[in-house]
């Protein structure tokens, strides 16, 4: 997947929740992640990890896991996120049913 369209603002569903690393780390299996699957986060920054891995910083989450070296906050991966999907359905798809209750509405492509 191709992160170059991602921005900060934009919002993107958690799509992997399970801590990181736990075949190296297994204490992170008790620890668990700050992360529900299914959540919608909004990106505040991209910063690379202590082995220069391009992650995410959220506005409504930090990682539970201990700061870089260098004291910057450890990012959450990228690769956890997609981008939440925009339906193009509008509130006039809902008006012309409560008109008309009877009618099918065709899909749009």
């Amino acid at each position: 997947m191709s992160y170059a369209s991602w921005h900060v603002g934009m919002k993107v569903v958690c799509v992997d929740d399970q801590p990181a690393h736990v075949d190296r780390y297994p204490y992170r299996a008790r620890m668990g992640t700050p992360l529900k699957a299914g959540q919608v986060y909004t990106i505040r920054a991209f910063q690379t990890d202590g082995e220069g891995v391009l992650g995410v910083l959220l506005q409504e989450a930090t990682s539970n896991l201990k700061r870089l070296k260098d004291g910057r906050e450890r990012p959450f991966g990228i690769e956890r996120f997609r981008p939440v999907k925009r339906h193009k359905t509008s509130i006039e798809v809902f008006n012309r049913i409560l008109r008309n209750p009877h009618v099918r509405i065709k899909e749009d492509a």
